[in-house]
């Protein structure tokens, strides 16, 4: 079984800004820690295709059913990948996200897109979240599910809070 999750967070800024707050580290700690991370790694790199690459690595607390604790533990250590390809004709960013759970069969890949002009702009995700585990598996899938719609409109109005400081 899986979970698709489809959400678009809308910023009134230029797809340039967005995607230099996109790719900065302080931005990146900053929103994991407000998502009650702890032991935060935030990197950015360029690849060899010209893109970029966000890794936000944090330990969260495992809000799962009593009977999965067993499996994952009190906390949960979640690594997230942005990888970005260059910009597009149109100025346009395309990515692909995929965000792994230490000790947790649950993962989430997709993609990730941002389009817009110099006064706005939006990035749209489209994620599936897999949980590979048996009779807590479409659980396990709705609670990240549901957190991960959580994550983004928060995300949404972190983004925004940053970019109008």
């Amino acid at each position: 079984m899986t979970r698709e999750l489809s959400a678009t967070m809308s910023y009134p800024a230029g797809i340039d800004r967005v995607f230099a707050m996109f790719l900065d580290p302080s931005y990146v700690a900053a929103k994991a820690a407000a998502l009650e991370g702890t032991e935060i790694v935030a990197e950015v790199s360029v690849t060899d295709d010209g893109g970029d690459r966000v890794v936000c690595g944090r330990s969260i607390p495992a809000d799962v059913p009593p009977a999965a604790k067993p499996f994952v533990g009190e906390r949960i250590t979640v690594t997230e990948t942005h990888d970005w390809a260059p910009s597009d004709n149109a100025g346009e960013r395309h990515g692909k996200v995929k965000v792994g759970f230490s000790g947790a069969p649950v993962s989430v890949i997709g993609t990730i897109r941002l389009v817009g002009d110099a006064t706005s702009a939006s990035a749209t995700l489209d994620l599936t979240v897999t949980a590979s585990v048996p009779f807590f598996g479409s659980k396990l899938e709705e609670i990240v599910g549901d957190q991960l719609e959580n994550a983004v409109e928060f995300e949404e109005t972190m983004g925004r809070d940053w970019l109008n400081r």
